[in-house]
């Protein structure tokens, strides 16, 4: 130390990190901010014991240096661990200041004490959102699936209406194979009546597991649930997207059929029975647009007529105009000509 007077860390400095000045360290401390022989260490002891103080006072707190971040003397010794909890447990409100701590901790693959960092903060903050998601990211990153599963659970039991959590939940069930256990997540989060989004990723699981009867039923609930007309669009969609899906493979069966035929000789070839079974590939095109059509006559008669908007006529009629159906298109078109308002009908006729 220089001279007699021992002065204090932001004295002879002049400042502290974003704005400190050495009086206002002063006068929070009593003027016993001073500096020892452990140099910086023994600053930031100093300062993190202030820290309290001028937060309620509304100043500003300062980041650590980068030096100091990047030591590998403090990384490596019981300082860093002594500082981080000290500030972590001064500052008890600042959030960042315990996710640091806990990646650290995570950093020397000290889980429980990652853990224990984690349920502190959550003492402190338990609805912060951003909290929760690193948790359970630590857990998933250190392939800790039921330590990940555990958080998750308690995240959507407190904070329901958080869309990303249930999100996160579910792509990790996914991830990891469990698809019914992905399945049951989805059914937890739409007894809470979510929105478009939660919905249509129901259905695209169901697709991906190759469960187009269970999108069905996910689709059938999604209508009760908001019986609004961009609902059952996407529902006439599905259900015209699968017809699709069957005229292709049905037109790809014949091709299959002859393969096989051919690779058994001429005598299966010529069989009668092989022609039997030989699907058309236009019965399953009628089947699944009567579906699609099905769906929105169904739509006219649950929703409300305040809900007959444009947007929905307009996509039954182009529907009917896919399906080669002019007279039934034309007569949509007619129907909502005199069905909806006059200013709906200046617009769609503009």
């Amino acid at each position: 130390m220089e001279g007699s007077g021992r002065q204090g860390w932001g004295e002879r400095t002049g400042k502290i990190g974003n704005g400190w000045s050495g009086e206002n360290v002063g006068a929070v401390r009593g003027g016993s901010c001073q500096a020892s022989g452990d140099g910086d260490f023994s600053r930031y002891m100093h300062l993190g014991s202030a820290c309290t103080t001028l937060r309620a006072c509304g100043t500003r707190l300062p980041c650590l240096p980068r030096a100091f971040n990047s030591s590998a003397s403090y990384r490596g010794s019981g300082q860093w661990w002594c500082l981080l909890h000290r500030v972590s447990s001064r500052i008890r409100y600042a959030i960042g200041g315990w996710i640091k701590y806990a990646a650290f901790e995570e950093a020397q693959r000290d889980f429980e004490r990652a853990r224990s960092v984690y349920e502190r903060a959550l003492d402190v903050d338990h609805r912060n959102t951003a909290l929760w998601l690193k948790y359970a990211e630590m857990e998933m990153r250190n392939r800790h699936i039921n330590a990940a599963r555990n958080v998750w659970d308690r995240a959507v039991t407190m904070m329901p209406r958080v869309d990303q959590f249930w999100f996160k939940y579910i792509y990790m069930e996914e991830m990891v194979g469990n698809i019914a256990g992905a399945r049951a997540i989805f059914d937890r989060w739409t007894e809470w009546e979510p929105d478009d989004a939660a919905w249509s990723s129901y259905v695209r699981l169901e697709l991906r597991a190759n469960a187009p009867e269970r999108a069905r039923k996910v689709f059938q609930r999604y209508v009760a649930c908001h019986n609004l007309p961009r609902a059952w669009i996407k529902w006439a969609k599905f259900e015209e997207k699968q017809g699709q899906v069957h005229r292709r493979l049905a037109l790809a069966a014949p091709k299959t059929a002859r393969h096989a035929t051919s690779a058994t000789g001429t005598a299966a070839r010529r069989s009668p029975a092989a022609l039997v079974r030989r699907p058309s590939p236009f019965l399953p095109l009628r089947r699944q647009t009567a579906n699609a059509r099905a769906v929105f006559e169904a739509a006219m008669q649950e929703m409300d007529e305040r809900d007959h908007t444009e947007e929905f006529f307009t996509a039954f009629a182009q529907f009917e105009e896919r399906a080669k159906e002019m007279e039934r298109a034309r007569a949509i078109y007619k129907y909502a000509l005199d069905v909806l308002p006059r200013s709906q009908v200046r617009h769609t006729r503009s």
